[in-house]
C-alpha cells in the first residue's frame, strides 16, 4: 500500500488508481448529478469511467452505496450537511462528533460544516435499514444528517459547482478504503429507533399469474414517493396559499418518509405567503400517529385533474421477483420433462388397447394435456416487457410511432419504426425464452405491439422554446445553466454537439461577410435577425 500522504485527495483532482476495482461507480455531471438513466441498476466499471472522462461527459464519480454483491458488508455514506448538524450528531450520539465519527474515508466540498464519511454495514445489520435514507434534521435551513444506503450515491473526488471541488479531510484519504470502519452503533440505534417511530415502509405487492407461472413483483416505498411529490407538484400554484392544502400536503410526505421536507419546502416557495424555515418548524412539529395518509394527497390531487401516472409498471423487476423466476423455469422445465415421460406412458397404454380393440382415452383427457406447457398469454407477456422497457419507452399519438429514451444519444427520446419495435419486441421474447416452450408468432408480436401502443400512448412532447437539449445536458435559454439530462423533459430533438458558453461563430460569421461583399453592417443585421 502507498503511504497516506500519496492517498490524499487534493480539490477537484481525479485519481482512478484510489479507487478499488470492485466499487460501483456513476459518472456525475456538472451539477453532481448522475447522468444515465437508471443509473443505481448500471453500476459503472472503473475502465467505463475513464471513458466517460475522456468523452468530457463526467466531470465528478459517485460511489453508490448499498450491499455490495458477493460481500459480507455493505458500503453507507454518513453525510453531514450543514454547520448545526454537529450538534444535531452530539445530541443523537451523546459524545462528541470527533468520537461520535471515527476516522474513515472522508470527502470534503470546501463548504463550511459539510463532510461526507464512509463506513462498513455488515450483513446481519444490514436487515435494519428498511428504509434507503434515513435524515435528522437540524436547527440550520435545510441541514440535515442523512445515512445514505440502497439506490443512493456520494460524490468520491472530481467538481463541485460552487468550490474548487472535492478532496479528503487530512489523515482520512483513500488508505482507509481497504479498512473502512464499521457504522457506529449510535447511528444503527437511532435508524432502529427511527423505525420503531416512523414504522416500517409498506410494499405493494403485484402478481402476474399465467398459464404455467405466477410472479409476485415488490413495488416499494420508493414509488409511493415519486407518486406523492408528482402529486404534489400536479397541484395549481394558488394550492400553496390554502393553509388546510398546505398543511396536508406537510403531513401526508412526513408521514411516508421524513427525507421529504426538502420537497415540501421548494414546492411552498411557490406562495408569496413564504417564510424561510416555517416549513422545517412544523415538520418538527409533525407525528407519525397525527399525520394523513397518500391517500389524502391523491384525493386532492385528483379534484384538481391529477391522474396518477402509470410508470410504476416499467419499473426495474427486483432481485426477489428474479430470483422467483429462475425457480419458476427450473420448475417447469421439470414439469416439462415429467409431462413428456407421461404422455410416453400414456401413448404406449393406448397403443395397447387399441391391440386389444379397446380405446381407453377419457373424454377431455386430450384438451387437458394440451393445456399444459402453454406459452403465457400477450397480456401476460406485455406486462413483463413493460418493466423490462423500465420507463424508457413510450408511443407517441401525433407522430404515430414509438419513441425511446437515451436509445440515440443522453436525454434523448429517438424513433422507432415498426419494424424495428417488432424486431426489439422479438429480442425481448427471445431473452424470454425459457417461458415460451411452443416459441412465438409474428401474431403474438403483433398482438403485443398493439398492446404496448394502448399502454404507452403518450403526446406530451417539448416543444417550447425555454429550454434546448445538447450532448452535454439540458440548456436554460434564459439563465445560460447547464442542467442535467432529464427523461421526463421528453425531448425529441437535440443539438448534435456539446453546448459551449465561450464558443466562436467565427467560421458562420465569415460566410455571412462573403455572401454580403464583406459588409459587417449587413452581416450584424442578418445575425440580428436570424436569432
Amino acid at each position: 500500500m502507498t503511504s497516506r500522504n500519496q492517498q490524499a485527495l487534493k480539490p477537484g483532482e481525479i485519481r482512478l488508481d484510489f479507487i478499488p476495482m470492485d466499487w460501483q461507480l456513476t459518472p456525475l455531471g456538472a451539477k453532481k448529478d448522475p447522468y444515465v438513466g437508471g443509473w443505481q441498476n448500471k453500476p459503472f466499471t472503473l475502465k467505463e469511467i475513464e471513458e466517460e472522462i475522456i468523452g468530457g461527459n463526467c466531470k465528478a464519480i459517485g460511489l453508490i452505496s448499498g450491499p455490495c454483491y458477493n460481500m459480507p458488508y455493505g458500503l453507507v455514506w454518513v453525510d453531514v450537511d450543514g454547520p448545526s448538524v454537529e450538534k444535531k450528531v452530539e445530541e443523537l450520539a451523546e459524545i462528541d462528533l470527533a468520537t461520535a465519527l471515527p476516522k474513515t474515508l472522508t470527502i470534503l466540498s470546501g463548504k463550511a460544516g459539510r463532510q461526507r464519511k464512509l463506513y462498513q454495514v455488515s450483513r446481519d445489520k444490514q436487515k435494519h435499514f428498511v428504509r434507503n435514507k434515513y435524515t435528522w434534521y437540524a436547527e440550520g435551513p435545510k441541514e440535515k444528517l442523512e445515512i445514505l444506503w440502497s439506490r443512493h450515491q456520494g460524490v468520491l473526488m472530481g467538481l463541485h459547482p460552487e468550490t474548487d471541488g472535492y478532496y479528503t479531510a487530512e489523515d482520512q484519504g483513500f488508505e482507509w478504503v481497504d479498512r473502512l470502519p464499521e457504522i457506529p452503533d449510535w447511528i444503527l440505534n437511532s435508524i432502529i429507533n427511527k423505525n420503531v417511530k416512523q414504522g416500517v415502509p409498506a410494499k405493494e405487492v403485484t402478481r402476474y399469474v399465467g398459464a404455467n407461472f405466477a410472479v409476485n413483483a415488490e413495488v416499494s416505498l420508493d414509488r409511493d414517493m415519486k407518486r406523492a411529490v408528482e402529486a404534489m407538484w400536479a397541484l395549481p400554484v394558488h394550492a400553496c396559499d390554502d393553509y388546510d392544502i398546505w398543511i396536508t400536503i406537510g403531513q401526508t410526505l412526513h408521514s411516508l418518509d421524513e427525507s421529504l421536507l426538502e420537497e415540501w419546502d421548494n414546492w411552498s416557495q411557490q406562495s408569496e405567503k413564504y417564510q424561510a424555515g416555517e416549513c422545517q418548524r412544523r415538520w418538527l412539529s409533525f407525528t407519525k400517529t397525527g399525520g394523513r395518509g397518500i391517500g389524502s394527497l391523491f384525493h386532492i390531487a385528483k379534484e384538481h385533474g391529477w391522474q396518477p401516472s402509470q410508470e410504476h409498471k416499467a419499473m426495474n423487476v427486483s432481485d426477489s421477483t428474479l430470483e422467483h423466476m429462475s425457480q419458476i423455469v427450473k420448475e417447469l422445465e421439470e414439469a416439462q420433462d415429467g409431462n413428456a415421460v407421461a404422455k410416453n406412458k400414456k401413448q404406449r397404454s393406448r397403443n395397447t388397447n387399441k391391440e386389444d380393440g379397446w380405446n381407453m382415452e377419457p373424454r377431455g383427457e386430450k384438451k387437458e394435456e394440451d393445456r399444459k406447457g402453454l406459452n403465457p398469454s400477450a397480456s401476460e407477456l406485455t406486462e413483463l416487457l413493460l418493466q423490462m422497457y423500465q420507463g424508457n419507452m413510450r408511443f407517441s399519438l401525433p407522430h404515430g410511432q414509438f419513441f425511446q429514451y437515451e436509445r440515440v444519444s443522453s436525454g434523448l427520446w429517438s424513433p422507432l419504426s415498426k419494424i424495428e419495435m417488432l424486431g426489439d419486441i422479438r429480442s425481448k421474447l427471445v431473452a424470454l425464452g425459457k417461458f415460451l416452450h411452443k416459441g412465438f408468432s409474428i401474431n403474438m408480436m403483433n398482438d403485443i405491439f398493439m398492446q404496448l401502443q394502448a399502454v404507452l400512448a403518450f403526446e406530451e412532447w417539448y416543444d417550447e422554446s425555454d429550454f434546448l437539449l445538447f450532448t452535454n445536458g439540458v440548456l436554460d435559454i434564459e439563465s445560460r445553466e447547464l442542467l442535467p439530462f432529464c427523461r421526463d423533459m421528453h425531448f425529441t430533438q437535440q443539438m448534435p454537439y456539446d453546448y459551449d458558453p465561450s464558443a466562436k461563430c467565427e467560421p458562420i460569421i465569415k460566410w455571412l461577410m462573403n455572401t454580403q461583399h464583406d459588409s459587417y453592417e449587413r452581416t450584424q443585421v442578418l445575425r440580428a435577425w436570424l436569432r
